[in-house]
């Protein structure tokens, strides 16, 4: 357990989507990031949970997300757009631990706003920094379709589907290869009347981090 894990193993078998060949090598990395053996540099994402980079490669990411317990998540206000999102890559993501809901999102165009639920807005990533900025575009949502996911289990997210994600009450953590496509900016859906702003991703405290990872891998 104490091994350096193997990213690029880990990255090759979350393409292959098979969770038991993960077990292993996904235990091997937790253990070195709750006893600080593999450094990280853990950010808050904008959706509530923490994120760490752990590689990148031309044509993909490995990141860890951990969602803490539910009273301790930041929640999106109304300054802000919805959590339904679509992103710039086809996702593939393990669950080592908790559990994870996926609301994916059929929307339909409309031309009045009173006939609209949310307005298209497009994100647009510098590094840490997202530019929020509206679209003319307005949709109507028109069905949900929900999806549950536990631990030891992979599921798979387009970058074209608009989803939500809403991880269990206990703390739920995943390790995510992000696979790029050709899409340059990703969409959220927001209020009809919100402007544009901008905002930026905090670093977390990486003691935090990793005492969070050692308290579920290492303490139970």
């Amino acid at each position: 357990m104490g091994d350096r894990p193997d990213l690029v193993e880990i990255g090759d078998l979350l393409r292959k989507q098979d969770p038991r060949l993960l077990e292993e090598p996904c235990a091997r990395l937790l253990d070195a990031v709750a006893r600080d053996r593999h450094p990280v540099e853990p950010l808050l994402h904008p959706l509530g949970f923490v994120y760490a980079p752990l590689a990148r490669w031309p044509h993909a990411t490995l990141r860890l997300h951990l969602w803490p317990p539910v009273a301790q998540r930041r929640h999106l206000t109304a300054d802000e757009v919805s959590p339904m999102h679509d992103h710039t890559w086809d996702l593939v993501s393990y669950i080592a631990h908790g559990a994870l809901e996926n609301v994916e999102v059929s929307v339909v165009e409309v031309d009045e706003p009173s006939d609209a639920d949310f307005r298209v807005f497009t994100i647009y990533g510098e590094g840490v920094v997202d530019r929020v900025v509206p679209t003319q575009t307005l949709v109507r949502i028109e069905a949900e379709r929900k999806t549950r996911h536990f631990a030891r289990s992979i599921y798979t997210m387009p970058a074209d589907v608009v989803h939500r994600s809403e991880a269990s009450g206990d703390p739920t953590v995943t390790l995510v290869l992000a696979l790029r496509t050709e899409r340059q900016t990703e969409r959220a859906l927001g209020a009809l009347d919100l402007p544009a702003y901008t905002t930026r991703r905090q670093a977390f405290p990486r003691d935090e981090f990793t005492k969070a990872v050692r308290d579920i891998f290492l303490e139970n």
